[in-house]
């Protein structure tokens, strides 16, 4: 085996696996604001960003055309008082994602 062939093998397993680590990342980022926004509302203090968490995204390599229903489903749970739900945070962002796999 020659290094060309061993280059096109790795790119070959990057483009297999852009979509899971996409979903693998989001969701950690989604678990992260979704419990800082449970600790915010604990302890009373300044939820997070909604912004802040779509830059954070972004800045991860995720260019999505979806930031901005992320956005407003924060912004509304905002309003509402209400906890916005991990799971619902990847869909937002990510429709195609699934839910089989646990994520830590």
């Amino acid at each position: 085996m020659n290094i060309s062939s061993l280059q096109a093998r790795v790119r070959s397993l990057r483009r297999q696996m852009a979509l899971p680590y996409a979903q693998l990342m989001i969701q950690r980022m989604s678990n992260e604001v979704c419990d800082q926004w449970a600790v915010a509302r604990a302890l009373k203090r300044t939820l997070p960003s909604p912004w802040e968490f779509v830059r954070k995204v972004a800045k991860a390599g995720f260019r999505l055309p979806t930031f901005t229903s992320a956005v407003g489903y924060l912004e509304a749970c905002n309003e509402r008082r209400n906890q916005p739900y991990p799971d619902h945070l990847l869909r937002l962002l990510l429709p195609w994602a699934s839910y089989s796999h646990a994520v830590d």
